[in-house]
């Protein structure tokens, strides 16, 4: 830190990396991080509300929604905004570090684990897990979803600040600040709302076509594989739910089938590969359910849907 006295008043414009090639001492880890955290300005994120994040960093062991296990994966575009990792010496030679967890989570992949040595003369410590800029609104609503440990209680800390000393442009003061928490005993989550917003009728799945089919038989099976596309604001949807439904099939006897989950996607685009569907002719349905940032179901009614038929090709012989 040879230049740090030239720096001063200009600690955000100071960015710091890793030397890959680890030429010379090296420092690694978390150590590295911890001796310059001192001295670093926090990049903080700007967004408007609503400011939501599990924590996900768009891999894991399992794939997690609203606590429950489906499957391992590895998605990127699933990445959420990351919370601040570190570790912090306490007195009488205690320490708190924060850092992703992969085997438990609420949303996503990972869940954010706060661990430490916490001597019995202290008798709370404030762990920091976001350093953002976010205009608030007159009504907020904060949400954290956590799990504790036994004989450890938690509460959720939020500071402010004034207007006037906020570097983020456009901004104005608020005279009345209304908060409302809301603490579940479960794997962290956190969030926070415009109260005004959760009033708001949510939009539907518009321009739902299909392109790029291909017809697959094999093992005495008939398969699917087609991309979907769609409208939806991005900014207002965590992710969409893709699902099949068999609408018509050779036997008219048969009803129609149920809503049949296919995957998950992160973005207006999905390939469905090797869907097994009915023998031909037949019509089938595919579904986009948009699930809000806050976590809500969107009305049926407005899920998008798109019809497929489809009959056997015959070639003619002589």
């Amino acid at each position: 830190m040879k230049v740090y006295s030239a720096a001063q008043g200009r600690l955000a414009d100071i960015f710091v990396g890793v030397d890959v090639f680890a030429r010379g001492e090296v420092v690694g880890g978390k150590l590295f991080w911890s001796l310059l955290s001192d001295f670093l300005y926090v990049h903080r994120p700007s967004s408007p509300l609503p400011f939501i994040s599990s924590f996900c960093q768009g891999a894991g062991t399992s794939l997690y929604w609203r606590g429950q296990v489906d499957r391992s994966w590895f998605n990127l575009d699933a990445q959420e905004l990351q919370p601040l990792y570190y570790r912090e010496n306490l007195e009488g030679e205690g320490w708190l570090r924060t850092q992703g967890c992969p085997e438990d989570a609420w949303s996503g992949g990972s869940s954010l684990l706060v661990e430490g040595l916490i001597p019995s003369m202290l008798t709370k410590v404030c762990a920091r897990i976001f350093s953002l800029q976010v205009p608030l609104s007159s009504r907020v609503f904060v949400s954290l979803i956590y799990k504790p440990s036994p004989g450890v209680t938690v509460s959720l800390e939020l500071k402010t600040t004034d207007a006037k000393l906020c570097t983020h442009s456009g901004v104005q003061d608020i005279p009345i600040l209304s908060e409302l928490w809301t603490v579940e005993p479960r794997r962290m989550d956190c969030q926070i709302l415009d109260a005004e917003s959760l009033s708001v009728p949510p939009l539907p799945v518009q321009s739902v076509c299909v392109y790029d089919v291909v017809w697959l038989r094999g093992a005495d099976k008939l398969h699917l594989n087609t991309t979907l596309r769609w409208r939806y604001p991005a900014q207002l949807v965590r992710h969409f739910l893709v699902y099949w439904r068999r609408v018509r099939g050779p036997d008219p006897r048969i009803p129609s089938g149920r809503l049949a989950l296919i995957g998950r996607a992160y973005s207006p685009l999905f390939r469905v590969t090797e869907l097994a569907v009915p023998e031909p002719p037949g019509l089938l349905e595919l579904v986009v359910e948009p699930v809000s940032r806050e976590g809500f179901r969107v009305p049926e009614s407005h899920w998008g849907r798109r019809s497929l038929s489809y009959t056997e090709e015959r070639s003619d012989q002589s």
